[in-house]
C-alpha cells in the first residue's frame, strides 16, 4: 500500500478574498438599493423622514457586517430607527437586508405607494445581473 500526503495551502486565504469580494459586492448593490429607494419614493413626503430612512444592511454569515443609512443631519431619529430595524433583522445567512425603519413605512407601502419594495426588486435584479456576468 502506497500512502500519499497532499498538503494544501492557500485555501483559508482564497476563502477570505471570495468573503470580501461577497461583501464588496452586498455593499454596492445595498448603496444602489437605497439610492433607487430615495430616488423612486411614490408618496407625499410631508416630514422627509421616510425619504431620508431607507438603508441596507450586509450580514455575513448571521452577522451584521456593514450598514447603510444615509441620512440628512437633520433626520437621526429615522437613521437611528432603520439602523435599529436592520439588526432586528439579522439571520443566519449571508445576505442584503434593505429597509424603511420609520413605523409607518409598512402602512405605506401596503396603500400601494412603494417605500422600499421597488428597491428590493432593483437589489434582487442587479444581484442577478452580477451572478451571470
Amino acid at each position: 500500500v502506497m500512502r500519499i500526503e497532499a498538503k494544501l495551502t492557500g485555501l483559508d486565504e482564497l476563502k477570505d478574498i471570495i468573503q470580501s469580494n461577497i461583501k464588496d459586492s452586498l455593499v454596492e448593490v445595498g448603496k444602489e438599493a437605497v439610492e433607487y429607494a430615495k430616488q423612486n419614493g411614490e408618496y407625499m413626503n410631508h416630514t422627509f423622514n421616510l425619504r431620508n430612512a431607507p438603508g441596507a444592511g450586509v450580514v455575513m454569515d448571521g452577522e451584521l457586517k456593514e450598514t447603510y443609512v444615509p441620512a440628512d443631519g437633520k433626520h437621526e431619529e429615522a437613521k437611528a430607527k432603520t439602523e435599529a430595524t436592520i439588526e432586528k433583522s439579522l439571520f443566519p445567512g449571508t445576505g442584503l437586508i434593505i429597509a424603511d425603519g420609520m413605523p409607518y413605512s409598512s402602512f405605506v407601502e401596503a396603500k400601494g405607494y412603494d417605500v422600499v419594495g421597488g428597491a428590493a426588486l432593483e437589489a434582487d435584479r442587479i444581484l442577478n445581473d452580477k451572478t451571470r456576468s
